[in-house]
């Protein structure tokens, strides 16, 4: 919301603008986004409840939106009095509307980080725990660089542009970033099963050594090199050597295709 103040001082820098008009504009776009940004934060943390398993309870609602209606009646007093009072009050409420802005943010998104990484204990699959902590940190840093962009962009057109950027990215650049990983990563859970079955006839078809084929294995089960590496108590360099023969036996590029090839191979 406070984004819109910057853009607005970027665009209405003019000289048939006065100084207390700029202002006013700047206070009156956050005026009419405050709906819109209580609302983002609210899906934003519904969805960390969601993905981690919960739901939203009604008594979470019911003081959510309390709160957050008090907060924009408040503001709703302050504009009135700034369009009164001018420059002097102005320069009390923008600041506070940053820092108001960065502490709500703050609380929303590690509220809900800590919601995925305590009910993600108790997700049986261990890709899904695994990919739902990857979304977590991903949102964290997202919105650290965003709030530090926002502290930091009083006077700095082009930081303020990358903040409503951000602002506007809100959920596509940290799932832009996950489907990026999952498409190198992911295999479907259901896949999982019938591995030992089609295995075997791949080994034999690709000329795949026995300790080729328990690298494939764990490959196929979602690990990293380095659980690889600490699982066989091979070094980390001897699991990518493995892997790369793997890659030039098989004409693939990446795990995803190596999975797609056991697969239609089959038993």
């Amino acid at each position: 919301m406070v984004s819109l103040a910057n853009i607005s001082g970027i665009l209405l820098q003019t000289r048939y603008l006065s100084e207390e008009s700029e202002h006013a504009i700047r206070l009156i776009l956050i005026f009419l986004g405050m709906p819109f940004m209580i609302l983002s934060w609210y899906m934003f943390y519904r969805f960390c409840l969601e993905l981690s398993g919960r739901k939203v309870s009604s008594l979470f609602n019911l003081v959510y939106f309390l709160a957050q209606s008090i907060l924009f009646l408040v503001y709703a007093y302050f504009l009135i009095r700034i369009l009164q009072f001018g420059k002097d009050l102005y320069d009390f409420v923008m600041p506070s509307l940053i820092i108001a802005y960065s502490v709500i943010t703050a609380i929303i998104t590690f509220g809900g980080f800590l919601s995925i990484l305590v009910n993600s204990r108790s997700e049986y699959d261990r890709m899904v725990r695994k990919n739902n902590r990857l979304l977590g940190y991903l949102y964290i840093g997202f919105f650290i660089v965003q709030i530090l962009l926002l502290n930091f962009s009083i006077g700095v057109p082009i930081a303020s542009l990358v903040f409503i950027f951000l602002l506007f990215s809100f959920h596509v650049i940290p799932i832009f970033l996950l489907n990026i990983y999952l498409g190198k990563t992911y295999v479907e859970p259901e896949l999982l099963l019938s591995l030992g079955d089609m295995l075997v006839h791949f080994a034999e078809k690709y000329d795949i050594s026995k300790r080729e084929t328990e690298i494939i294995e764990m490959v196929w089960s979602g690990r990293s090199n380095r659980e690889i590496s600490d699982s066989l108590f091979i070094s980390l360099q001897t699991v990518k050597d493995h892997v790369h023969r793997i890659y030039l036996k098989t004409g693939v590029k990446n795990r995803v295709q190596l999975i797609n090839l056991i697969r239609s191979t089959g038993p």
